[in-house]
């Protein structure tokens, strides 16, 4: 041990469970929660980088009462992730791996189902009322449209909420939870539903799947890659904050100048309106535009991985 390392009769308490520090309350009687000690913060980040700290803690837990208990979930532990699985897969198939979150956690499986029929069926229902402009009198259908790429991401939230998502209370407070888990498990989900409703919509007889219904979620795929990737550099939570603002300010703009130019056309947003403004945005041109923009964000997320790996991610 070190000079910067806690006394020894600090470590043993700290390894039992015991209170290290006095008592930071205000005045008698229970009162108020005053916190976190932030003197116990700085003696755990210690901890994290000393070894003899550590060997000292393990073998003060190993000699405490829950010794046992902890044994034995170790072994439960190691038990399950040694076991083979319950439902091989055939030989002859497709390595697991190559099954992207659906063989990597079993028990997200129907998740990842949920979330994959979700967000197709997102795109085909957004595809068939893009083609009905005589829903222009609803309200809440413009909004729909406009914010056409994020529903993809709360399908996909949605479908790993805290019912279906054995892991959410791990995931939550991990460093690699929150919205970049939720950004990664879209990304997955859309790349598999793109191929998807193409082929299906190629194959089933004219009218039944829409062929502008991938069209409907490159965008995206397209804006999720490019908020990882700028996540990389500034964090997801302001990398989301401009790729959802940009959408909106390139539908809202067109919108906004054709009421206030136009003063044939009334004060609100109908379809056939939104329609205009977003026909830019999905035609062919602009489809192989997002495109190409989510294979280069693919390229740069390559590029920049080690960035969501650190304790400082950008992420």
């Amino acid at each position: 041990m070190t000079a910067g390392c806690p006394p020894h009769e600090w470590l043993v308490r700290y390894a039992l469970g015991e209170p290290t520090g006095p008592d930071r309350r205000q005045g008698p009687g229970p009162g108020p929660d005053p916190g976190p000690d932030p003197g116990l913060a700085a003696a755990e980040a210690h901890l994290d980088a000393c070894d003899d700290c550590t060997r000292i803690i393990v073998r003060q837990v190993r000699r405490g009462p829950h010794a046992a208990h902890l044994d034995a979930l170790h072994v439960r532990v190691t038990t399950a992730v040694h076991s083979p699985p319950r439902h091989p897969l055939p030989l002859g198939s497709p390595s697991r791996r190559s099954l992207p979150g659906l063989s990597a956690a079993p028990a997200l499986r129907w998740s990842w189902a949920a979330a994959l029929l979700g967000v197709c069926a997102t795109g085909v229902v957004l595809a068939r009322l893009a083609g009905a402009r005589d829903l222009s009198t609803g309200w809440l259908l413009p909004w729909l449209l406009m914010c056409a790429p994020l529903l993809p991401l709360l399908g996909v939230a949605m479908s790993y909420g805290p019912q279906a998502d054995p892991f959410h209370e791990v995931a939550a407070v991990s460093p690699s939870g929150g919205i970049k888990l939720l950004l990664w498990r879209t990304g997955q989900i859309l790349a598999v539903c793109l191929p998807v409703l193409t082929l299906t919509g190629f194959l089933l007889p004219r009218g039944q799947v829409p062929l502008t219904a991938a069209a409907w979620l490159l965008p995206s795929l397209a804006l999720t890659l490019a908020t990882l990737a700028l996540g990389s550099w500034l964090g997801c939570g302001p990398a989301a904050v401009l790729t959802g603002g940009g959408w909106l300010a390139a539908v809202g703009v067109p919108v906004a100048a054709r009421l206030t130019v136009d003063p044939a056309v009334r004060p609100r947003i109908d379809v056939a309106l939104l329609l205009d403004a977003l026909s830019p945005l999905m035609s062919p041109p602009a489809q192989g535009g997002w495109a190409l923009g989510a294979g280069v964000c693919c390229v740069v997320l390559f590029a920049r991985r080690r960035a969501f790996g650190g304790a400082v991610g950008a992420c």
